[in-house]
């Protein structure tokens, strides 16, 4: 038994980022072989570019054709037809699925064909088969390469320099100022809050105040709770501080030009700028409902889209299994992610109801609804609480949002804004007198 096939679509896009990108063909060299390309032409490009970038060259037609010397790379019109195609915007899919591929193809030739010998000789315990299969997973999952601790350490150091990594702003400046990382990439951050405790709220105002940023991250939102359209109207309501009913219920009621204003913002924050992707739940359509599918699919819109911070509104409804165990290993990979596509994922989340039994309402991280997962894996847990919801006779609605965890910061501070539910806004935020733990 053996596996041929490989993707060659995939092969020809890393090769033109390496032909085309000073930074891609760094990464592509540090990180790929040319036998793992499978397309004979593409294999002798990529070992001529690795070899000239050992050498200190650029990478041109005609320094190419000399590191190829008398191997087939396609002649100098193939070398420009690959030159005149667009370079991929994310590298990290197209190198992850190729090191994939390249395992696949390696298994195919070698490791398959001796895990058959296995199976087929009753004089092996079949536990050592079984062992062979872990191995075989283990090498077609991605992961980390193994490189020198303080080659890896100084990389990073020098993007937190260059400000390329390190910290992202949340948006909220008073909770900045005690972040260590944010929403920086390669984390998880959880945001939870019991229904109409303002997650969603927050979510938008958020987007809101980091779109309107000089520097905008690329943002991704997931609306699985809300839907598409009803996180646009709400955005939209945020930005225009106009009232949502309006939006919706007194749609019919706007004039021409009101109309067109509500149609130039909504093409202004989502139409014509590539910096924020509201996406419809892909969820739904999957053939195959389980949580593992659902992960894939996750993995398939980080890795395509390239976003700086994803929102996924609630978590949970990705999932079918919901069970601690699977939980807690879907986060597990939800982390995994986050890390392999540079990308910082923030997963909304409920509170249990058990938390209603408590005198002091606010929650607590032990209140996380589901699996000891969502206080374990995130590097950031944010809980909202709004006093008004729980008891409406308050004149003054106020939204608490407190700090539960911070992996290598301050924790357990709580800041207070006002809640504008109607506009999906949170203004006036400040730390309270009191430190927020008074009791309700």
């Amino acid at each position: 038994m053996s596996i041929t096939a490989f993707d060659i679509e995939n092969e020809r896009a890393l090769v033109v980022a390496a032909l085309r990108d000073p930074e891609a063909r760094q990464s592509i060299a540090g990180s790929l072989e040319p036998e793992d390309f499978r397309g004979e032409r593409f294999a002798v490009i990529i070992r001529a570019v690795i070899e000239c970038q050992r050498l200190g060259l650029e990478p041109d037609d005609e320094a190419v054709a000399v590191q190829c010397g008398d191997e087939d790379f396609g002649g100098f019109d193939f070398l420009q037809k690959l030159r005149s195609l667009e370079a991929p915007k994310n590298l990290n899919f197209h190198l992850a699925r190729l090191k994939q591929d390249s395992a696949r193809y390696k298994i195919g030739k070698q490791d398959l064909p001796e895990l058959e010998k296995m199976l087929a000789d009753r004089t092996i315990d079949f536990n050592e088969c079984l062992v062979k299969v872990a191995e075989i997973q283990d090498r077609l999952r991605p992961g980390a390469e193994i490189s020198d601790t303080n080659d890896v350490w100084a990389e990073a150091f020098d993007r937190r320099c260059s400000g390329a990594h390190g910290f992202q702003s949340i948006g909220y400046g008073v909770l900045d100022e005690f972040l260590i990382d944010g929403y920086a990439k390669q984390s998880v951050s959880v945001v939870a809050g019991r229904t109409g405790h303002g997650k969603t709220t927050f979510v938008v105002d958020t987007v809101r105040r980091l779109i309107a940023r000089k520097t905008k991250p690329k943002i991704g939102i997931l609306p699985l709770e809300i839907g598409r359209t009803s996180f646009v109207d709400k955005l939209i309501s945020s930005v225009m501080q106009f009232p949502l009913e309006g939006i919706r219920k007194g749609a019919a009621k706007l004039s021409l030009e009101e109309r067109g204003i509500f149609r130039q913002m909504a093409k202004k924050l989502i139409g014509s700028d590539d910096r924020l992707t509201v996406l419809d739940n892909p969820f739904f359509i999957m053939p195959d409902r389980t949580n593992d599918a659902a992960m894939a699919k996750l993995e398939e819109i980080t890795a395509t889209h390239g976003f700086d911070i994803l929102f996924i509104d609630l978590f949970q409804r990705c999932l079918t299994d919901i069970r601690p165990a699977p939980i807690e290993s879907a986060l597990v990979r939800v982390q995994h992610l986050a890390k392999l596509y540079n990308v910082h994922l923030v997963l909304l989340h409920q509170i249990s109801r058990k938390a209603e039994e408590k005198k002091d309402k606010r929650p607590a991280l032990e209140d996380l609804k589901g699996s000891g997962g969502y206080e374990e894996v995130p590097d950031l847990v944010l809980l909202l609480h709004r006093p008004k919801a729980a008891k409406q006779f308050r004149r003054k609605d106020e939204i608490e949002i407190r700090v539960a965890k911070q992996r290598d910061g301050l924790s357990g501070f709580t800041v207070i804004g006002d809640f504008k539910g109607n506009i999906s806004r949170i203004d006036n935020e400040h730390l309270p007198i009191s430190g927020g733990d008074d009791d309700e």
